[in-house]
């Protein structure tokens, strides 16, 4: 019957062992709580001092960066080759100081003369260069001219970011 009540001898075959499962669970779980600490050690604590100042040198760094010629070393990104001329460095009367973009057309950045004071002029496809050579191509990273004091019957790739050679 559902509604009968349970025999001594079947609460006993039940009560014993949830009596001896909850005295386990007590005694277990006694201990559970405590936190182990560990001992202290031995060693004393070290002195504090303050770091080593930084012996960075800029003008080193840059030129090692740009000795290494990050940027465009000479293959393409799609990684096949291509049949150019070798990258010249730009004689000391002009430099390549960059290429600029309006309008859709190319402009080359020439600086003339030294440095600090260096002059920046724009040029374009057919104008010519103090050192009396022609731009020829005009790329996003580099110009090609052809004539010059040097040789007029060879074109000279110059590159940005290149190292001089």
């Amino acid at each position: 019957m559902i509604g009968a009540p349970l025999s001594h001898r079947s609460l006993a075959r039940l009560g014993i062992p949830a009596g001896l499962i909850f005295a386990c669970a007590v005694i277990l779980g006694w201990s559970a709580g405590d936190v182990i600490v560990p001992p202290p050690s031995s060693r004393p604590p070290s002195a504090w001092a303050l770091p080593r100042p930084r012996t960075e040198d800029p003008a080193r760094d840059f030129a090692a960066v740009m000795a290494g010629r990050p940027w465009n070393r000479g293959s393409p990104l799609g990684g096949g080759s291509q049949s150019r001329a070798p990258a010249v460095a730009a004689p000391a009367s002009w430099r390549l100081a960059g290429i600029a973009q309006r309008g859709g057309e190319g402009f080359a950045l020439i600086a003339s003369g030294a440095a600090p004071s260096a002059k920046i002029d724009y040029a374009r496809v057919g104008d010519r260069l103090p050192d009396s050579s022609v731009i020829v191509a005009l790329t996003s990273d580099s110009i090609t001219t052809k004539g010059g004091k040097e040789s007029s019957a060879s074109a000279h790739i110059y590159r940005l970011f290149g190292a001089k050679e």
